[in-house]
């Protein structure tokens, strides 16, 4: 597992560039052209629409009481997490990481805004290191001065020891491998480190499945996305919220970019989960979404059928996590490598 994680983040123009979702449009544009078409539609606006494409839904969480009884009895998860994780799409593992774990990954991610705070200096853009304090002070007061410090951060594809050493965690191989994970567990070259903040666009994650980032023939794959706070995560710092049994339908929905935001992320209107994975009207808030505020350590794990959000921040503080894929090494559906499981990716870098 150890030799995936020399690689570096993708670009972040890759999730531009690349048709990721089924139908990929921008803002309310209605009409569709095919993949390189650049005629304009009707109201000025230009949409890609991914060619045509079939696959099979995701069957991975369509497990009966046997399976799960003998799962249970192969790995660390009890049979009442088993049943929750497949019935309600994510499992929540409190203090799964310790608070010295955690401390080291701060320690470590406190190096890595020095080193950009001297950069920043060197190259003029901040005329003061703010030396001597925290992590998240440091960062909001070089947001203050040089906006684009956040994204810097968390985009430059450096992967500290610590990261290292809780993505490689044998006790979250042995849950992954239990839940249908392997035999040979890969980490996904997109991870990331999260630095979220009030009034911060570019930390606003709207509702979307993780599917959407990958290519069509991944669909199906069980590949699982770890979620870990670094720091308590509550309603006010931005936590994460689940649409609970939508990944029931083993569907990847229709995805937009730019509806809502002017980033790189894929979107997914609440109205359209309701119609394409629950063939309802629109979701209920006291019924379908679950809000999950966690203590610094503790995991969420969910399959890429899952849509999920975070809440926008309303703190002066930082929401710091960390997320990363781990699936087995080869997919079903080869592509360019055995490391092409996202899109862009052909071989180490």
């Amino acid at each position: 597992m150890l030799a995936m994680l020399d690689l570096s983040i993708l670009p972040l123009a890759l999730l531009l560039a690349a048709f990721v979702v089924p139908s990929l449009t921008t803002g309310d544009a209605v009409c569709s052209a095919s993949a390189g078409d650049n005629s304009s539609c009707d109201d000025g606006k230009k949409i890609l629409q991914r060619p045509a494409h079939k696959m099979p839904v995701a069957t991975l969480h369509l497990q009966d009481s046997d399976s799960i009884a003998a799962m249970a009895a192969s790995g660390p998860l009890t049979r009442d997490q088993l049943e929750a994780f497949y019935k309600e799409g994510f499992l929540v593992l409190e203090d799964f990481y310790s608070a010295e774990a955690v401390k080291d990954v701060e320690r470590d991610v406190e190096g890595m805004i020095d080193l950009l705070a001297k950069d920043l200096f060197a190259e003029g853009k901040i005329k003061n290191l703010y030396d001597g304090l925290d992590w998240t002070k440091r960062l909001n007061s070089l947001r203050q001065v040089y906006a684009d410090t956040p994204v810097l951060l968390t985009k430059r594809g450096i992967l500290p020891v610590s990261l290292q050493s809780v993505f490689a965690e044998p006790r979250m191989l042995d849950v992954v491998s239990q839940l249908g994970v392997g035999p040979d567990v890969a980490i996904n070259a997109a991870w990331n480190l999260r630095a979220k903040m009030q009034a911060h666009e570019e930390t606003v994650v709207p509702w979307h499945q993780d599917n959407s980032y990958w290519e069509p023939r991944i669909w199906d794959e069980n590949v699982m996305t770890v979620w870990v706070a670094l720091v308590d995560a509550t309603k006010e710092n931005g936590c994460m919220q689940f649409v609970r049994a939508a990944h029931r339908s083993g569907k990847v929905a229709n995805h937009t970019i730019g509806s809502s935001t002017t980033t790189w992320y894929t979107e997914l209107a609440e109205n359209t989960v309701a119609r394409e994975l629950f063939a309802k009207d629109e979701l209920h808030e006291d019924t379908d979404i679950v809000t999950v505020e966690t203590r610094a350590g503790t995991v969420i794990i969910f399959p890429g059928t899952t849509p999920h959000r975070s809440l926008n921040s309303l703190s002066d503080g930082v929401r710091w996590s960390a997320d990363w894929r781990l699936h087995r090494k080869r997919a079903a559906r080869s592509g360019r490598s055995d490391l092409d499981w996202f899109y862009g990716l052909c071989g180490p870098m």
